[in-house]
């Protein structure tokens, strides 16, 4: 089974957890939001679904990050939120991929994720070490944010697969 580990948000990722144990990890893609202010972003509906029609080749279940309202976050902040969330919930829909909601609480503490966002870096690359480059953190290329959103996109996909363990059709190929 292809595991897709999703962390929604706007320095959110995705990531492929393939049955040959390769793992691929993949910014959301974003599009200059129209209208509105300049240099706000939103993810590109298109282009996440070109994504992950791509990666889908099998049987496949997404493990999308279960978030709610935070505190002190402005309504409209929160409405393009959710709209990046349902937007996500809608492309997998429309694959016909399945997907489960763990709260983050939930796959953190089974993997004992600290909620801290470097620790949270330091936990992926100890459980997932042979594809800590794809979360490092470069000047200019990776900020500490998108490390984060890489490395629980990961961590969500290698949850995922730990919850379904292998599947008949992956032992076979």
């Amino acid at each position: 089974m292809i595991a897709i580990g999703i962390d929604p948000g706007l320095s959110g990722a995705v990531a492929f957890f393939l049955p040959t144990d390769e793992l691929r990890v993949f910014d959301l893609p974003l599009v200059a939001m129209s209208g509105g202010k300049k240099g706000r972003n939103e993810v590109d509906p298109v282009a996440l679904r070109r994504l992950i029609a791509e990666h889908v080749t099998g049987p496949a279940e997404a493990f999308l990050e279960q978030v709610g309202a935070m505190p002190n976050q402005g309504a409209v902040s929160m409405f393009r939120f959710g709209m990046t969330y349902g937007q996500i919930r809608g492309l997998l829909a429309g694959l016909l991929v399945p997907v489960t909601r763990p709260t983050p609480a939930e796959w953190k503490r089974a993997l004992r994720v600290p909620a801290d966002k470097k620790q949270a870096i330091g936990r992926a690359t100890e459980l997932l070490p042979a594809h800590a480059d794809q979360w490092a953190i470069r000047r200019g290329h990776c900020n500490l944010e998108q490390a984060a959103g890489r490395a629980e996109a990961a961590l969500l996909a290698l949850w995922g697969r730990r919850q379904r363990g292998p599947r008949v059709e992956d032992l076979l190929s």
